[in-house]
């Protein structure tokens, strides 16, 4: 996936992916379609095709190497380290925090929950690409003004991470605090495991494998009522 740090991007195609995940985005929080749970998915997955055509696609979706198995697992023990201190730390100086409505509509039947369940893997698997297109053009940007590649790497991820926690904000009740720091923090360990693996495939593995812990839990606890 590195590999697209390097790769010349045409303005229009890059204005056109970035307009096609805001507008896919849009449309997952201000309409009903009936595809908006795959809508940014789709979108992020049409934008990597008009800046780097389907061998772009490819290298963003490479197979993962030998070894990738141990950083997955050190990325999600970090991961949950990370949220678990984010939320002490809000605690510690009085930041009330807000809870994820999307969890709730586990609550509601079996049926229901798989179902949804089932879908959030097209929506986790978006939530990852919408943050890994912007890393990817912030870092050939980067490049291209002769900044270091560790500090545009480090620089890129920071900034998308704060990104990704603002994406969230209208879910969480305009929570700064929780979006920028809490999810912030948390969303680091996600892309770390992709650019240590060079593949998205790492980050979505984890990411689903994060908040599916979460959704499962509800479940299981609404079946033991």
């Amino acid at each position: 996936m590195q590999e697209l740090f390097d790769r010349k991007v045409k303005l229009v195609p890059a204005i056109v992916s970035l307009v096609l995940l805001g507008g896919a985005f849009y449309s997952l929080l201000n309409t009903a379609f009936i595809l908006n749970f795959c809508i940014i998915l789709i979108a992020g997955l049409i934008g990597m095709y008009l800046m780097y055509g389907v061998e772009g696609i490819k290298q963003l979706y490479s197979p993962l190497r030998k070894g990738s198995v141990k950083i997955i697992l050190i990325a999600y023990v970090l991961s949950w380290i990370t949220a678990l201190l984010a939320k002490v730390l809000a605690g510690a100086i009085g930041q009330p925090t807000a809870a994820n409505p999307i969890v709730d509509e586990f609550s509601h039947g079996i049926g229901p929950a798989l179902t949804l369940l089932g879908k959030t893997l097209f929506m986790l698997a978006g939530e990852e690409i919408i943050t890994t297109i912007p890393l990817i053009l912030l870092v050939h940007v980067a490049l291209r003004y002769k900044v270091e590649r560790k500090t545009a790497i480090i620089g890129s991820v920071i900034l998308t991470s704060l990104m990704f926690g603002s994406l969230h904000l209208s879910t969480y009740d305009w929570n700064w605090f929780q979006c920028l720091v809490v999810i912030g923090l948390t969303r680091i360990p996600f892309t770390w495991a992709t650019l240590k693996t060079n593949s998205i495939w790492a980050g979505t593995i984890i990411h689903i494998a994060f908040d599916w812990l979460i959704f499962i839990g509800v479940m299981l606890g609404t079946l033991a009522h």
